[in-house]
């Protein structure tokens, strides 16, 4: 929880201050957020994902961040097009970054993070699902649901049953051209931003580690209308 994980930890337990901190010490920082079309700073919009506080903590500091809708496309009629911005998104919840090998010969790997939860409030769990018992310790000030009205002192809290995975070794190099195809489509003045991984010797697939026995393979469901996908990627 977050008493832990700051009582074991030198660097902020949160999210954004984390991801501040190591800007600061200079780490390139690349962040992706879904823009809310409805919402704004007096209206938090229909999803609440917190996406224009997320702007402004982020403004005028290191962490390149960019807030990105879905589009509709030309056999959309102009409120279609409005409609898709409001209430879809592609739910690339993913993170990625480089980290020094878990063999510990002073060399870095590759490290990602993809699943279904949400980096938000309300989302952490367990698998005994607790309603009501957590809620003046782990879930205190942190309960979320759009199921029933919810109090956030009395709950209930919703509970999740989803799955975040950790990957080490080649297929971290799918997602990260999952996301820098993303980002050249949508954030085209940034893309200088993107890292480049042969220049840090982590872009070739043969060089990294893969000794974990699996075969693994990406699907992604999205569309060039957000998304420039690499010459390599045959489109169907």
């Amino acid at each position: 929880d977050l008493k832990e994980a700051e009582r074991l930890s030198s660097y902020p337990a949160k999210l954004g201050d984390l991801l501040l901190k190591k800007s600061e010490e200079g780490v390139v920082v690349n962040l992706m957020q879904w823009d809310d079309y409805s919402s704004n700073f007096a209206f938090p919009g229909m999803m609440g994902t917190y996406d224009e506080k997320t702007r402004e903590f982020f403004q005028g500091t290191n962490v390149n961040s960019m807030f990105m809708s879905m589009e509709g496309g030309d056999v959309n009629t102009i409120f279609e097009g409005q409609n898709k911005k409001m209430a879809f998104t592609h739910h690339q919840k993913f993170i990625m970054m480089d980290t020094p090998k878990k063999n510990g010969d002073g060399g870095k790997e590759l490290l990602a993070f993809v699943g279904g939860i949400d980096l938000t409030e309300g989302r952490w769990d367990n698998r005994k699902h607790p309603l009501f018992r957590t809620l003046q310790m782990n879930h205190k000030g942190d309960t979320y649901g759009k199921c029933f009205r919810v109090s956030k002192e009395n709950g209930p809290r919703q509970p999740w049953h989803d799955i975040h995975s950790s990957v080490r070794g080649p297929e971290a190099l799918d997602l990260i051209q999952a996301f820098s195809e993303r980002w050249t489509k949508q954030a085209p003045q940034l893309v200088g931003e993107l890292v480049n991984l042969h220049r840090i010797g982590l872009g070739d697939a043969t060089t990294l580690e893969n000794d974990g026995g699996w075969y693994t393979q990406l699907s992604r469901s999205i569309d060039s209308r957000v998304n420039a996908f690499d010459v390599s990627v045959k489109q169907s």
